[in-house]
């Protein structure tokens, strides 16, 4: 669609097109279609300047508008309709689907969901998270055996000796040597690690840690570095796999 041919059609009705708008009407060829639906938003809302955000803050008007059009012109203008987020249709097929799910039954119980929140974020909320998570990540790894009493990183001297800590992973980058440097802090400190080359199976396992990641790590060394001999990721313990009698399903 020529985009000139839609800016007269507005002009000469005293509307304006912002260019996000404008460039999306130009990627369909149904000019008469969209020129009804400007027609009817017009009449419909009295606006003079027409956005995005006007057609999302009249999802339902517009759906109908697209709806009186015929099967054909709105088959032409499906890609246009998702481009403005009028997923109107769509979303009666998912709810009719959700209750026809929801009346069928299922010996699933949702015994607590995640609460909402209605506070913005801040700085002190990431923050806080982050110290939770490493908190949470930490008792689970006190419980593996690996782990032989580990200590704050804030409690390492200058003696080398052999360390067991836990920590989130700050920084990884390959050395010259072709080895794994990790930069692992924890509430008390930082300290880095060496996972030497010359340990296959281990710097395989270094390759899958992520950024972010809390895990434990045993080795030799003192508060400048420490050389890995074991990486501990955060799995949980289970005793006893809990199964059961039917084959159930959860989203």
């Amino acid at each position: 669609m020529d985009p000139r041919e839609i800016l007269k059609f507005c002009i000469d009705r005293g509307l304006l097109l912002d260019e996000e708008i404008l460039n999306l009407f130009s990627e369909t060829t149904d000019t008469e279609s969209v020129k009804l639906i400007i027609e009817k938003l017009k009449s419909s809302t009295q606006r003079r300047i027409i956005t995005k955000e006007t057609f999302e803050q009249n999802k339902e008007r517009v759906g109908e508008f697209f709806l009186t059009l015929p099967e054909e012109n709105q088959k032409k203008l499906e890609k246009l309709k998702i481009k403005l987020g009028l997923h109107i249709e769509i979303s009666k097929e998912i709810s009719s689907s959700t209750q026809q799910m929801s009346e069928e039954p299922t010996g699933v119980k949702v015994l607590s969901k995640a609460p909402s929140f209605k506070k913005k974020a801040g700085v002190e909320d990431l923050v806080k998270n982050f110290r939770d998570r490493f908190c949470e990540m930490k008792y689970i790894l006190q419980d593996h055996s690996e782990l032989d009493s580990p200590i704050s990183i804030n409690k390492l001297t200058m003696k080398r000796q052999g360390i067991s800590i836990i920590g989130i992973v700050s920084d990884k980058r390959v050395t010259k040597n072709g080895n794994m440097l990790l930069e692992v802090e924890d509430l008390t400190g930082s300290v880095r690690i060496l996972i030497n080359s010359n340990k296959p199976e281990l710097y395989e396992k270094a390759e899958d840690i992520a950024l972010d990641a809390v895990l434990g790590f045993k080795g030799f060394g003192d508060k400048e570095i420490l050389f890995a001999n074991d990486i501990i990721f955060p799995d949980s313990m289970l005793p006893e796999r809990k199964k059961s009698p039917v084959e159930e399903y959860a989203l």
